[in-house]
């Protein structure tokens, strides 16, 4: 984690301790009630230019959902790729192996 990142979680009023795992795309903050709300927690780490959203607990699937639905998307990405880059790579083994036709 960068410094900078513990700094500006820590700037923020009400907030005592912040953990963020960027692999994980997940943060963990402990902060005062009394002094800062949620929201203001939200706005904080947006106006640091990331995003923000609190967990759903009436839908404990969404974020596994969320995730496949990235996933099924790069698998796409990567397959139509490999069917447009085909017809190089055809023409490529071409010019170095003089048997395929």
């Amino acid at each position: 984690m960068r410094q900078n990142n513990r700094e500006e979680a820590g700037k923020s009023s009400g907030s005592e301790e912040a953990n963020v795992n960027f692999a994980a795309e997940k943060a963990r903050v402990i902060f005062d009630s009394s002094k800062a709300g949620v929201d203001d927690l939200v706005k904080a780490v947006k106006s640091a230019g990331y995003g923000a959203s609190l967990p759903n607990d009436a839908d404990p699937d969404a974020e596994r959902r969320r995730k496949q639905k990235e996933i099924d998307g790069f698998r796409n990405k990567f397959v139509v790729s490999f069917i447009l880059s085909f017809p190089m790579l055809y023409f490529m083994l071409f010019d170095f192996f003089s048997f395929i036709p």
